[in-house]
Protein backbone atom coordinates (compact mmCIF):
# COMPACT_ATOMS: atom_id res chain seq x y z
CA UNK A 1 0.00 0.00 0.00
CA UNK A 2 2.79 2.33 0.68
CA UNK A 3 4.66 1.22 -2.35
CA UNK A 4 1.58 2.49 -4.32
CA UNK A 5 1.26 6.26 -3.24
CA UNK A 6 5.23 6.05 -4.08
CA UNK A 7 4.24 5.90 -7.83
CA UNK A 8 3.54 9.23 -9.52
CA UNK A 9 1.03 7.68 -12.02
CA UNK A 10 -1.61 6.64 -8.95
CA UNK A 11 -3.08 9.92 -9.30
CA UNK A 12 -4.26 12.87 -11.56
CA UNK A 13 -1.40 15.05 -10.27
CA UNK A 14 1.42 12.80 -10.68
CA UNK A 15 0.16 11.64 -14.28
CA UNK A 16 -0.01 15.43 -15.62
CA UNK A 17 3.12 16.62 -14.02
CA UNK A 18 4.95 13.67 -15.05
CA UNK A 19 3.46 13.85 -18.57
CA UNK A 20 4.68 17.24 -19.41
CA UNK A 21 8.01 17.17 -17.35
CA UNK A 22 8.61 14.32 -20.17
CA UNK A 23 7.35 16.55 -22.85
CA UNK A 24 9.98 18.69 -21.61
CA UNK A 25 12.82 16.54 -21.05
CA UNK A 26 12.22 15.47 -24.63
CA UNK A 27 12.41 18.93 -26.09
CA UNK A 28 15.71 19.95 -24.37
CA UNK A 29 16.95 16.30 -25.25
CA UNK A 30 16.16 17.20 -28.92
CA UNK A 31 17.38 20.52 -28.79
CA UNK A 32 20.53 19.18 -27.47
CA UNK A 33 21.24 16.49 -29.90
CA UNK A 34 20.65 18.83 -32.98
CA UNK A 35 23.48 21.72 -30.79
CA UNK A 36 25.45 18.58 -30.22
CA UNK A 37 25.14 17.21 -34.36
CA UNK A 38 26.16 20.97 -35.58
CA UNK A 39 28.86 21.50 -32.89
CA UNK A 40 30.19 17.60 -34.37
CA UNK A 41 30.07 19.14 -37.87
CA UNK A 42 31.96 21.86 -36.61
CA UNK A 43 34.68 20.24 -34.94
CA UNK A 44 37.78 19.13 -37.12
CA UNK A 45 39.19 15.50 -36.67
CA UNK A 46 42.83 14.20 -37.54
CA UNK A 47 42.75 12.57 -40.47
CA UNK A 48 43.61 8.69 -40.25
CA UNK A 49 46.61 7.44 -42.23
CA UNK A 50 44.85 5.51 -44.96
CA UNK A 51 43.00 8.21 -45.70
CA UNK A 52 46.34 10.33 -46.21
CA UNK A 53 47.80 7.87 -48.48
CA UNK A 54 44.34 8.03 -50.93
CA UNK A 55 44.91 11.79 -50.57
CA UNK A 56 47.92 11.58 -51.99
CA UNK A 57 46.98 9.01 -54.84
CA UNK A 58 44.23 11.87 -56.32
CA UNK A 59 46.90 14.30 -55.90
CA UNK A 60 49.47 12.41 -57.71
CA UNK A 61 46.08 11.96 -60.43
CA UNK A 62 45.56 15.98 -60.30
CA UNK A 63 48.90 16.80 -61.19
CA UNK A 64 49.64 14.46 -63.91
CA UNK A 65 50.48 15.53 -66.87
CA UNK A 66 48.08 15.85 -70.31
CA UNK A 67 48.24 12.63 -72.10
CA UNK A 68 48.78 14.84 -75.15
CA UNK A 69 52.17 15.68 -73.93
CA UNK A 70 51.51 19.13 -72.91
CA UNK A 71 52.20 20.97 -69.47
CA UNK A 72 49.41 22.78 -69.37
CA UNK A 73 46.34 21.01 -67.94
CA UNK A 74 43.16 22.56 -69.03
CA UNK A 75 40.09 23.42 -66.74
CA UNK A 76 38.26 21.14 -68.96
CA UNK A 77 40.34 18.35 -67.82
CA UNK A 78 40.83 18.86 -63.88
CA UNK A 79 37.08 18.84 -63.70
CA UNK A 80 36.90 15.63 -65.81
CA UNK A 81 39.30 14.12 -63.06
CA UNK A 82 37.35 15.25 -60.55
CA UNK A 83 33.86 13.94 -61.46
CA UNK A 84 35.94 10.76 -61.84
CA UNK A 85 37.74 10.75 -58.61
CA UNK A 86 33.81 12.19 -57.01
CA UNK A 87 32.13 8.83 -59.28
CA UNK A 88 34.89 6.39 -58.25
CA UNK A 89 34.46 7.61 -54.30
CA UNK A 90 31.04 7.89 -54.56
CA UNK A 91 31.00 11.54 -53.04
CA UNK A 92 32.16 14.89 -54.02
CA UNK A 93 35.13 16.39 -54.20
CA UNK A 94 35.93 19.70 -55.28
CA UNK A 95 39.45 22.21 -55.24
CA UNK A 96 39.34 25.84 -54.35
CA UNK A 97 41.96 28.15 -55.89
CA UNK A 98 44.10 29.59 -52.89
CA UNK A 99 44.32 33.34 -54.46
CA UNK A 100 40.84 33.57 -55.80
CA UNK A 101 38.88 31.99 -54.50
CA UNK A 102 37.59 29.98 -57.30
CA UNK A 103 35.94 26.71 -56.44
CA UNK A 104 36.31 23.37 -59.29
CA UNK A 105 33.59 21.56 -58.85
CA UNK A 106 33.55 17.84 -59.01
CA UNK A 107 30.24 16.93 -59.50
CA UNK A 108 27.04 18.58 -60.08
CA UNK A 109 25.96 21.84 -58.47
CA UNK A 110 21.98 20.41 -58.10
CA UNK A 111 23.74 18.74 -55.07
CA UNK A 112 24.28 21.73 -52.36
CA UNK A 113 26.96 21.66 -49.65
CA UNK A 114 28.33 24.71 -47.83
CA UNK A 115 31.30 26.17 -49.86
CA UNK A 116 31.86 28.91 -47.20
CA UNK A 117 32.54 25.71 -45.18
CA UNK A 118 35.77 25.31 -47.14
CA UNK A 119 36.27 28.89 -47.69
CA UNK A 120 37.21 29.19 -43.59
CA UNK A 121 39.40 26.29 -44.26
CA UNK A 122 41.11 27.80 -47.15
CA UNK A 123 44.48 28.66 -45.46
CA UNK A 124 44.65 25.78 -43.15
CA UNK A 125 48.04 24.28 -43.19
CA UNK A 126 47.42 20.54 -42.22
CA UNK A 127 44.30 18.56 -43.67
CA UNK A 128 41.59 17.81 -41.54
CA UNK A 129 38.21 15.51 -41.66
CA UNK A 130 35.14 16.97 -41.28
CA UNK A 131 31.16 16.68 -41.03
CA UNK A 132 28.59 17.81 -43.83
CA UNK A 133 25.49 16.13 -43.78
CA UNK A 134 25.86 12.92 -44.25
CA UNK A 135 29.66 12.88 -45.66
CA UNK A 136 32.78 13.76 -44.07
CA UNK A 137 35.29 15.76 -46.14
CA UNK A 138 39.26 15.64 -45.83
CA UNK A 139 41.39 18.68 -46.64
CA UNK A 140 42.67 21.07 -47.27
CA UNK A 141 45.45 19.33 -49.09
CA UNK A 142 47.32 21.51 -51.04
CA UNK A 143 48.51 20.46 -54.98
CA UNK A 144 49.87 22.93 -57.74
CA UNK A 145 48.15 23.03 -61.10
CA UNK A 146 49.54 24.69 -63.89
CA UNK A 147 51.56 26.82 -61.62
CA UNK A 148 48.60 27.90 -59.70
CA UNK A 149 48.05 26.47 -56.03
CA UNK A 150 44.63 24.91 -55.02
CA UNK A 151 43.19 23.52 -51.69
CA UNK A 152 41.88 19.79 -52.46
CA UNK A 153 38.66 18.69 -50.14
CA UNK A 154 38.15 14.77 -50.99
CA UNK A 155 34.30 13.74 -49.77
CA UNK A 156 33.36 10.50 -48.39
CA UNK A 157 29.77 9.02 -47.83
CA UNK A 158 28.84 8.11 -44.25
CA UNK A 159 26.33 5.46 -43.56
CA UNK A 160 23.59 6.78 -41.97
CA UNK A 161 20.58 5.56 -40.22
CA UNK A 162 17.12 4.98 -42.16
CA UNK A 163 15.54 7.82 -40.40
CA UNK A 164 18.28 9.93 -41.18
CA UNK A 165 17.99 9.63 -44.30
CA UNK A 166 14.26 9.91 -44.97
CA UNK A 167 14.56 13.20 -43.05
CA UNK A 168 17.76 14.71 -44.66
CA UNK A 169 16.06 14.15 -47.96
CA UNK A 170 12.47 15.31 -46.82
CA UNK A 171 12.97 17.38 -43.79
CA UNK A 172 9.12 18.03 -44.01
CA UNK A 173 8.53 14.77 -43.19
CA UNK A 174 9.53 15.54 -39.24
CA UNK A 175 6.38 17.29 -39.13
CA UNK A 176 3.87 14.82 -39.87
CA UNK A 177 5.84 12.16 -37.58
CA UNK A 178 6.05 14.44 -34.60
CA UNK A 179 2.22 15.35 -35.19
CA UNK A 180 1.31 10.99 -35.68
CA UNK A 181 3.13 10.43 -32.30
CA UNK A 182 1.87 13.37 -30.00
CA UNK A 183 -1.25 12.91 -31.24
CA UNK A 184 -1.31 9.04 -30.19
CA UNK A 185 0.33 10.28 -26.86
CA UNK A 186 -2.10 12.97 -26.13
CA UNK A 187 -5.15 10.73 -27.20
CA UNK A 188 -4.43 8.29 -25.05
CA UNK A 189 -3.69 10.84 -22.37
CA UNK A 190 -6.97 12.68 -23.03
CA UNK A 191 -8.99 8.91 -23.22
CA UNK A 192 -7.63 7.98 -19.92
CA UNK A 193 -9.11 10.78 -18.05
CA UNK A 194 -12.11 11.49 -20.07
CA UNK A 195 -13.54 7.82 -19.90
CA UNK A 196 -14.08 7.58 -15.84
CA UNK A 197 -15.24 11.32 -16.23
CA UNK A 198 -17.94 10.19 -18.50
CA UNK A 199 -18.46 7.01 -16.54
CA UNK A 200 -18.99 9.01 -13.50
CA UNK A 201 -21.54 11.69 -15.56
CA UNK A 202 -23.85 8.58 -16.90
CA UNK A 203 -24.19 7.59 -12.76
CA UNK A 204 -24.76 11.09 -11.77
CA UNK A 205 -27.22 11.33 -14.24
CA UNK A 206 -28.95 7.94 -13.57
CA UNK A 207 -29.00 8.89 -9.75
CA UNK A 208 -30.67 12.03 -10.67
CA UNK A 209 -33.53 10.57 -12.16
CA UNK A 210 -34.01 8.20 -8.99
CA UNK A 211 -31.91 5.38 -9.38
CA UNK A 212 -30.59 5.22 -5.95
CA UNK A 213 -28.59 1.79 -6.05
CA UNK A 214 -26.59 3.25 -9.16
CA UNK A 215 -22.35 3.00 -8.32
CA UNK A 216 -20.00 3.74 -10.71
CA UNK A 217 -18.02 0.13 -12.18
CA UNK A 218 -14.07 0.83 -13.36
CA UNK A 219 -13.58 4.26 -12.33
CA UNK A 220 -13.95 3.40 -8.49
CA UNK A 221 -10.58 0.99 -9.40
CA UNK A 222 -8.48 3.69 -9.93
CA UNK A 223 -5.74 5.30 -7.43
CA UNK A 224 -6.24 8.38 -8.47
CA UNK A 225 -8.18 11.14 -7.87
CA UNK A 226 -10.83 10.56 -10.16
CA UNK A 227 -10.55 7.19 -8.07
CA UNK A 228 -11.51 8.35 -4.84
CA UNK A 229 -14.04 10.75 -6.42
CA UNK A 230 -15.60 7.45 -7.84
CA UNK A 231 -15.72 5.85 -4.71
CA UNK A 232 -17.24 8.73 -2.71
CA UNK A 233 -19.56 9.03 -5.16
CA UNK A 234 -20.42 5.09 -4.65
CA UNK A 235 -20.23 5.40 -0.91
CA UNK A 236 -22.97 8.99 -1.18
CA UNK A 237 -24.97 6.76 -3.15
CA UNK A 238 -25.05 3.82 -0.75
CA UNK A 239 -25.67 6.19 2.26
CA UNK A 240 -28.71 8.29 0.34
CA UNK A 241 -30.21 5.25 -0.81
CA UNK A 242 -29.89 3.75 2.87
CA UNK A 243 -31.10 6.83 4.55
CA UNK A 244 -34.29 7.17 1.83
CA UNK A 245 -35.17 3.37 2.74
CA UNK A 246 -34.91 4.13 5.66
CA UNK A 247 -37.32 6.74 5.62
CA UNK A 248 -39.50 4.15 3.87
CA UNK A 249 -39.54 1.88 6.17
CA UNK A 250 -40.06 4.34 8.82
CA UNK A 251 -43.36 5.49 7.56
CA UNK A 252 -44.45 2.50 6.66
CA UNK A 253 -44.13 1.31 10.40
CA UNK A 254 -45.77 4.55 11.34
CA UNK A 255 -48.57 3.97 9.47
CA UNK A 256 -48.79 0.50 10.29
CA UNK A 257 -48.43 1.42 14.23
CA UNK A 258 -51.02 4.13 14.00
CA UNK A 259 -53.78 2.13 12.50
CA UNK A 260 -54.78 -0.16 15.62
CA UNK A 261 -54.78 2.77 18.57
CA UNK A 262 -56.66 4.89 15.59
CA UNK A 263 -59.17 1.74 15.32
CA UNK A 264 -59.71 0.96 18.74
CA UNK A 265 -59.86 5.02 19.31
CA UNK A 266 -62.46 5.27 16.76
CA UNK A 267 -64.45 2.38 18.30
CA UNK A 268 -64.61 4.24 21.30
CA UNK A 269 -65.68 7.07 20.33
CA UNK A 270 -68.36 5.23 17.82
CA UNK A 271 -69.51 3.03 21.15
CA UNK A 272 -69.93 6.38 23.79
CA UNK A 273 -71.79 8.18 21.15
CA UNK A 274 -74.24 5.10 21.08
CA UNK A 275 -74.42 5.04 24.61
CA UNK A 276 -75.56 9.09 23.99
CA UNK A 277 -78.05 8.35 21.70
CA UNK A 278 -79.63 5.45 23.84
CA UNK A 279 -80.13 7.97 26.81
CA UNK A 280 -77.35 6.27 28.70
CA UNK A 281 -74.92 7.84 31.24
CA UNK A 282 -71.67 8.09 29.76
CA UNK A 283 -69.29 5.47 30.27
CA UNK A 284 -66.39 5.73 31.81
CA UNK A 285 -64.40 3.04 30.28
CA UNK A 286 -64.86 4.54 27.28
CA UNK A 287 -63.68 7.65 28.01
CA UNK A 288 -60.47 5.81 29.69
CA UNK A 289 -60.05 4.30 26.85
CA UNK A 290 -60.14 7.16 24.34
CA UNK A 291 -57.32 8.76 26.35
CA UNK A 292 -55.11 6.22 26.83
CA UNK A 293 -55.38 6.15 22.92
CA UNK A 294 -54.89 9.57 22.21
CA UNK A 295 -51.48 9.75 24.68
CA UNK A 296 -49.91 6.39 22.92
CA UNK A 297 -50.86 8.58 20.00
CA UNK A 298 -49.20 11.10 21.05
CA UNK A 299 -46.43 9.36 22.71
CA UNK A 300 -45.99 7.92 19.62
CA UNK A 301 -45.86 10.93 17.08
CA UNK A 302 -43.19 12.10 19.59
CA UNK A 303 -41.08 8.93 19.65
CA UNK A 304 -40.79 9.16 15.79
CA UNK A 305 -40.09 12.47 16.14
CA UNK A 306 -36.70 11.94 18.13
CA UNK A 307 -36.44 9.09 16.10
CA UNK A 308 -36.29 11.45 13.22
CA UNK A 309 -33.97 14.10 14.87
CA UNK A 310 -31.81 11.07 16.01
CA UNK A 311 -31.01 10.13 12.59
CA UNK A 312 -30.48 13.87 11.21
CA UNK A 313 -28.28 15.02 13.62
CA UNK A 314 -25.76 11.90 12.80
CA UNK A 315 -24.73 13.87 10.26
CA UNK A 316 -24.88 17.62 12.01
CA UNK A 317 -24.20 16.82 15.56
CA UNK A 318 -22.19 19.32 18.00
CA UNK A 319 -19.87 17.68 20.04
CA UNK A 320 -18.52 19.59 23.49
CA UNK A 321 -16.45 18.68 26.11
CA UNK A 322 -18.29 17.02 28.81
CA UNK A 323 -18.58 15.46 32.00
CA UNK A 324 -19.65 11.81 31.58
CA UNK A 325 -20.28 11.02 35.12
CA UNK A 326 -22.50 13.72 35.86
CA UNK A 327 -24.42 13.45 32.24
CA UNK A 328 -25.10 9.20 33.08
CA UNK A 329 -25.44 10.86 36.98
CA UNK A 330 -28.55 13.19 36.06
CA UNK A 331 -30.03 10.96 34.09
CA UNK A 332 -30.15 8.04 36.82
CA UNK A 333 -31.69 10.51 39.37
CA UNK A 334 -34.66 11.46 36.56
CA UNK A 335 -35.04 7.94 36.27
CA UNK A 336 -35.11 6.95 40.11
CA UNK A 337 -38.81 8.90 40.68
CA UNK A 338 -40.38 6.78 37.75
CA UNK A 339 -38.47 3.58 39.41
CA UNK A 340 -39.50 4.10 42.79
CA UNK A 341 -43.47 4.57 41.93
CA UNK A 342 -42.92 0.89 40.46
CA UNK A 343 -41.24 -0.54 43.76
CA UNK A 344 -37.87 -0.97 41.79
CA UNK A 345 -34.39 0.52 42.22
CA UNK A 346 -32.07 2.20 40.07
CA UNK A 347 -28.18 1.72 41.46
CA UNK A 348 -25.41 3.70 39.98
CA UNK A 349 -21.64 2.62 40.02
CA UNK A 350 -18.34 5.05 38.58
CA UNK A 351 -15.24 4.59 40.27
CA UNK A 352 -13.48 7.55 38.56
CA UNK A 353 -14.39 10.21 36.88
CA UNK A 354 -14.41 10.44 33.31
CA UNK A 355 -14.54 13.48 30.50
CA UNK A 356 -15.13 13.35 26.84
CA UNK A 357 -16.40 15.18 23.69
CA UNK A 358 -19.83 14.04 22.46
CA UNK A 359 -23.31 15.97 21.94
CA UNK A 360 -24.58 15.95 25.49
CA UNK A 361 -28.17 15.97 24.04
CA UNK A 362 -28.42 12.97 21.76
CA UNK A 363 -25.93 10.83 24.66
CA UNK A 364 -28.84 11.77 27.60
CA UNK A 365 -31.47 10.73 25.36
CA UNK A 366 -29.57 7.86 24.30
CA UNK A 367 -29.06 6.96 27.86
CA UNK A 368 -32.66 8.18 29.49
CA UNK A 369 -34.29 5.77 26.88
CA UNK A 370 -32.34 2.66 27.60
CA UNK A 371 -32.62 3.39 32.10
CA UNK A 372 -36.13 3.71 31.29
CA UNK A 373 -36.36 0.59 28.78
CA UNK A 374 -34.52 -1.50 31.82
CA UNK A 375 -37.40 0.00 34.54
CA UNK A 376 -40.23 -0.92 32.22
CA UNK A 377 -39.21 -4.76 32.10
CA UNK A 378 -36.63 -5.41 35.12
CA UNK A 379 -38.28 -7.28 38.32
CA UNK A 380 -36.89 -4.95 41.17
CA UNK A 381 -33.18 -3.75 40.58
CA UNK A 382 -31.66 -1.54 37.21
CA UNK A 383 -27.62 -0.96 37.62
CA UNK A 384 -26.30 1.53 35.46
CA UNK A 385 -22.35 1.15 35.52
CA UNK A 386 -20.01 3.46 33.99
CA UNK A 387 -16.48 1.66 33.74
CA UNK A 388 -13.83 1.96 30.73
CA UNK A 389 -11.41 0.19 29.20
CA UNK A 390 -7.85 0.12 26.88
CA UNK A 391 -9.90 2.37 23.91
CA UNK A 392 -13.51 2.96 25.41
CA UNK A 393 -15.57 4.91 27.56
CA UNK A 394 -17.99 2.20 28.69
CA UNK A 395 -21.82 2.96 29.99
CA UNK A 396 -23.71 -0.66 31.02
CA UNK A 397 -27.24 -0.66 31.82
CA UNK A 398 -28.30 -3.62 33.67
CA UNK A 399 -31.89 -5.08 34.44
CA UNK A 400 -33.36 -8.34 36.01
CA UNK A 401 -35.80 -8.87 34.21
CA UNK A 402 -36.89 -11.68 31.51
CA UNK A 403 -34.11 -11.24 29.35
CA UNK A 404 -34.45 -11.38 25.48
CA UNK A 405 -34.03 -14.50 23.11
CA UNK A 406 -30.38 -14.61 21.69
CA UNK A 407 -31.83 -14.96 18.05
CA UNK A 408 -33.63 -11.28 18.18
CA UNK A 409 -31.10 -9.28 20.46
CA UNK A 410 -29.61 -8.02 17.08
CA UNK A 411 -33.06 -6.69 16.11
CA UNK A 412 -34.10 -4.81 19.08
CA UNK A 413 -32.58 -1.49 17.99
CA UNK A 414 -34.27 -1.60 14.98
CA UNK A 415 -37.58 0.83 14.55
CA UNK A 416 -41.09 -0.37 16.21
CA UNK A 417 -39.12 -3.69 16.63
CA UNK A 418 -41.40 -5.62 19.36
CA UNK A 419 -40.44 -9.23 21.23
CA UNK A 420 -44.02 -11.64 21.23
CA UNK A 421 -43.60 -11.83 25.18
CA UNK A 422 -41.92 -9.10 26.36
CA UNK A 423 -42.76 -6.02 24.48
CA UNK A 424 -46.41 -5.93 23.74
CA UNK A 425 -48.44 -2.57 23.32
CA UNK A 426 -49.97 -3.09 27.13
CA UNK A 427 -46.02 -3.01 28.39
CA UNK A 428 -46.65 0.99 26.45
CA UNK A 429 -43.85 0.26 24.28
CA UNK A 430 -44.00 1.24 20.66
CA UNK A 431 -40.86 -0.17 19.98
CA UNK A 432 -39.06 3.27 19.89
CA UNK A 433 -37.01 3.71 22.52
CA UNK A 434 -34.27 1.69 21.78
CA UNK A 435 -33.72 2.89 18.14
CA UNK A 436 -33.58 6.47 19.64
CA UNK A 437 -30.67 5.71 21.40
CA UNK A 438 -28.94 3.19 19.03
CA UNK A 439 -29.49 6.45 16.04
CA UNK A 440 -28.00 8.75 19.57
CA UNK A 441 -24.42 6.56 20.08
CA UNK A 442 -24.32 6.30 16.20
CA UNK A 443 -24.32 9.83 15.64
CA UNK A 444 -21.21 10.07 18.45
CA UNK A 445 -19.13 7.57 16.98
CA UNK A 446 -19.95 5.12 19.24
CA UNK A 447 -21.31 1.39 19.50
CA UNK A 448 -24.10 0.15 21.61
CA UNK A 449 -25.04 -3.56 21.54
CA UNK A 450 -27.34 -6.03 23.87
CA UNK A 451 -26.72 -9.60 25.16
CA UNK A 452 -28.18 -11.25 28.34
CA UNK A 453 -26.95 -11.46 31.77
CA UNK A 454 -25.99 -14.57 32.99
CA UNK A 455 -25.64 -13.48 36.27
CA UNK A 456 -29.34 -12.28 36.81
CA UNK A 457 -31.04 -13.25 33.30
CA UNK A 458 -31.93 -9.94 32.51
CA UNK A 459 -30.64 -8.03 29.77
CA UNK A 460 -27.88 -6.17 29.89
CA UNK A 461 -26.89 -2.87 26.94
CA UNK A 462 -23.77 -1.92 26.40
CA UNK A 463 -22.59 1.50 25.16
CA UNK A 464 -18.98 2.27 24.10
CA UNK A 465 -17.32 5.76 22.94
CA UNK A 466 -13.91 5.57 21.41
CA UNK A 467 -11.23 7.50 23.32
CA UNK A 468 -10.30 9.85 20.06
CA UNK A 469 -11.75 12.68 22.30
CA UNK A 470 -11.57 11.53 25.44
CA UNK A 471 -9.66 13.01 28.26
CA UNK A 472 -9.69 10.93 31.28
CA UNK A 473 -9.12 11.92 35.08
CA UNK A 474 -8.32 9.59 37.49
Amino acid sequence: MKLAKLNPFGSLFGRIFIWFWLTLIIIVAVGFVIGRQIEIERQLTIVPNRHKHEIAKIVQILEAPSRDGSTEITLSHIKKRLRHISSRRNAPSLLVEKSTGVTIYGYKRSRRLPVDRFSELLNENSAYGFKLGDLVFFGPTTTTINGKDYALFVGKPLTPSLMRRLFRRNPLMLIPFALVISGILCFWLSWTLVKPLRELQQSTKRMAKGDLRVSVGPAAERSDEIGKLSRDFNYMSSQVNELVQGQKRLLGDISHELRSPLARLILAIGIAQQSREEGKPSDTDHLQRIEKEAHQIEQMIGNVLKLSRAQSSAHFIDKQPLELTELVQHCTDDARFEAQALNKTVTYKHPEMIQLEADAALLTSAIENLVRNAIKYAESDIIVQLDRDEQHAVVRVIDDGPGVNEAELSAIFRPFYRLSEARSRDSGGVGLGLAIAHQAILANDGSIEARNNKQNSGLEVIIKLPYSDIKKDC
